[in-house]
């Protein structure tokens, strides 16, 4: 869904309804702005490979731009939909990865749900130990990872 040809964040702008074929625009409108639904029956000319926060074994974050302060010196970024931060260039590519990023947030069609894992229990960090390191956590995902990444 588009507004004024910026498309719109499922959840935080808009609401699909689960009863009927009807949506909920949440964001304010002015008079003479454009709406745009765009509803495919078949996607598969646009296939994304799943990624672990889409396949819902990872949580899933708003994409979005900011400046972040924790830099030497204040730096604009992008929050993708798995919660990595890149930095941005500063051209016509952040609108793309933008793009890109809200498409895959807004076909997100399975949650995380931290209650069967929690993933901070058990991935240590540079802020949070766990009672497993880094490289155990590794060792066990990694075989999988590898067969996963050989096929795909």
């Amino acid at each position: 869904m588009y507004l004024n040809d910026v498309q719109l964040i499922l959840g935080t702008d808009y609401t699909v309804s689960t009863t009927d074929d009807s949506v909920n625009i949440l964001t304010t409108l002015a008079e003479n702005d454009i709406v745009k639904i765009r509803d495919y029956s078949d996607t598969t000319g646009s296939f994304i490979p799943p990624t672990p926060t889409k396949l819902g074994l990872y949580p899933k974050f708003k994409p979005e731009t900011f400046t972040d302060t924790t830099y030497i010196t204040d730096t604009a970024v992008i929050r993708k939909h798995n919660g990595s931060i890149i930095k941005q260039y500063g051209d016509e590519r952040d609108d793309l990865i933008m793009e890109l990023e809200k498409r895959i947030y807004n076909n997100c069609k399975t949650t995380y749900d931290a209650t069967l894992l929690d993933i901070n229990d058990v991935m240590p960090s540079a802020f949070t130990s766990t009672e497993y390191t880094l490289q155990e956590v590794n060792d066990v995902m990694g075989s999988d990872f590898y067969v996963w990444a050989g096929r795909n």
